[in-house]
Order: C-alpha cells, then structure tokens, then sequence
C-alpha cells in the first residue's frame, strides 16, 4: 500500500535527497492512481478547471489553432490528474505560455505546454491557443522546468486530492438536500393519494 509506504519512508528520516523525493511523488501517484475512478478525472480539454489555473474562463477549444502530440492516444478528451503550475506562467507583451502536468487515467505522466496571445482583458479574451502535448517520465519533467520540485510535485498531488474532497463533499451536501426534498413530497404523497 502505497501511504503504508511512505509512512515507513518517511519514519526516522532526517533530511531527504532528490531520489528521495521522486519515490514519494511515485508513491502518492500509486496511492491516487488506486482510486482514480474515484476521483473523477477531468479531460484535458477542462484544465481551466484543474487545481491552480489563473482564468476559471480560459477554454482550450475557443480559438484552438494548433494541438500537437506524438501520441494519436493523447487529445484533448484525454482524462487524468492534470495541475496547473503558476510558476510556469510566463507573458512577453501579448504572447502567454503556461505548462500543465499530470498523469493519465492509465498512469502515464504528460506534459502539455499551451501558448496563446491575450486581448485587452487577459482573462477572458485569449486566442490562438496552440497546444503541445507529450507522454513524457517525471524524471524528464524535473529535469526540464527547474521550479518543478519533486516535492512540489508531492504537494500538488497532495492539493489535487483535497480538491475533491472539497468538490465531494459540495455533491454530497446537494445530494442529501434532494434526498430530504424527496422523502418529504414521498410522506405528503402518501397523505393525500391512495390507490
């Protein structure tokens, strides 16, 4: 069991090296890797919904002039665990780029980088999106985004988590709601109609 795990890592431990570090990202991705399904995972194509994202209007499809992968399998319907890392917002005049990164439904770790040009209200006018995105290993992920920390890859897992725990327990509440609705229009039914 993956949290067993890095409990067990972690007990007795006084510093940690980058080794270190990546087999806890490893582990918590196995930890949420057993309940994926549980977890909902959004399509790429939703990252404005995903943990972190600057622009809760920012849609991939609007304006989308280019979308490449190597992968015929990786597509902006593609679904997983996918985070927005703020350090990787960059801006020259009109020119945006922003990296998110993540893991497929099926484990497999992906890098997409998106560039677009924003209008005179950065948050909701961006166009000419282009997309760039690749099956790559976290080890080629660190290696490429100096800001991109295991441990803050440990984090972000972390944070992804309580996101939907958080979105859960909004559900549930709204479910219970209906449920107590429901139970009350049942017993007033059956007051007033009889077969």
């Amino acid at each position: 069991m993956p949290h067993k795990e890095i409990i067990d890592f972690l007990v007795g431990k006084t510093g940690l090296n980058n080794d270190a570090c990546v087999k806890l990202v490893m582990l918590r991705k196995q930890s949420i890797m057993r309940n994926i399904k549980q977890l909902g995972q959004a399509k790429l194509v939703d990252v404005r919904h995903g943990y972190g994202f600057p622009s809760p209007n920012f849609d991939l499809e609007i304006q989308l002039d280019t979308f490449n992968s190597r992968s015929a399998d990786l597509n902006l319907s593609c679904r997983g665990i996918f985070i927005y890392d703020e350090m990787s917002y960059a801006s020259e005049q009109k020119q945006q780029s922003l990296l998110v990164y993540g893991f497929t439904r099926d484990g497999r770790w992906v890098e997409v980088n998106i560039t677009f040009e924003v209008g005179l209200d950065r948050w909701t006018f961006e166009n000419k999106k282009k997309v760039i995105a690749n099956y790559t290993t976290i080890d080629e992920l660190i290696g490429k985004y100096g800001f991109l920390t295991p441990m803050r890859m440990f984090e972000a897992l972390g944070k992804v988590v309580d996101e939907h725990v958080k979105t859960r327990h909004i559900l549930l509440r709204e479910a219970e709601v209906m449920q107590r609705e429901c139970e009350m229009e049942d017993e007033l039914l059956t007051h007033i109609y009889t077969e």
